[in-house]
């Protein structure tokens, strides 16, 4: 019940996590990811799109081979992107979010399922341009006005 403070709560321990850490611990990569998903629940799209860079930097320097939170990392990237609205983008980083994720034994099923949430997001609406990510796939809704 107590929204704001939790979130207040999460920034500072993401804070602390960092000065103990560093930028390159593994241990870096999920809190990052949580505060992205929190910053986009509640609508700051710029600060949640600054998160879901940094997330995915620290990813690729705390793994070097496709990992499921390197794959989560790229996911709540394409999502933050879809929000700030830069569909070409998103769609590229969800594609090289599928691709490694195809490359993973036995990924969890909240990893795919995720994956294919982001897609839905990006490919429900026609958009112009084209997202060519989304070729073949029909929207389920109609344009924007």
């Amino acid at each position: 019940g107590k929204a704001d403070e939790a979130y207040a709560m999460r920034k500072a321990s993401v804070a602390m996590r960092e000065q103990v850490l560093g930028d390159s611990h593994p241990a870096m990569v999920r809190p990052l990811t949580d505060l992205v998903r929190d910053a986009l629940m509640r609508g700051e799209t710029d600060y949640a799109l600054e998160l879901a860079i940094k997330a995915v930097a620290v990813a690729e320097r705390a793994y070097a081979k496709p990992s499921v939170d390197r794959v989560y990392a790229l996911a709540m990237h394409a999502g933050a992107l879809i929000n700030a609205k830069q569909f070409l983008q998103s769609g590229e980083v969800l594609t090289r979010a599928e691709a490694e994720a195809s490359t993973l034994q036995s990924p969890p099923d909240y990893l795919g399922e995720l994956l294919a949430y982001t897609r839905q997001g990006l490919c429900k609406r026609p958009r112009t341009p084209a997202v060519p990510s989304c070729a073949g796939i029909e929207p389920t809704e109609p344009a924007l006005p």
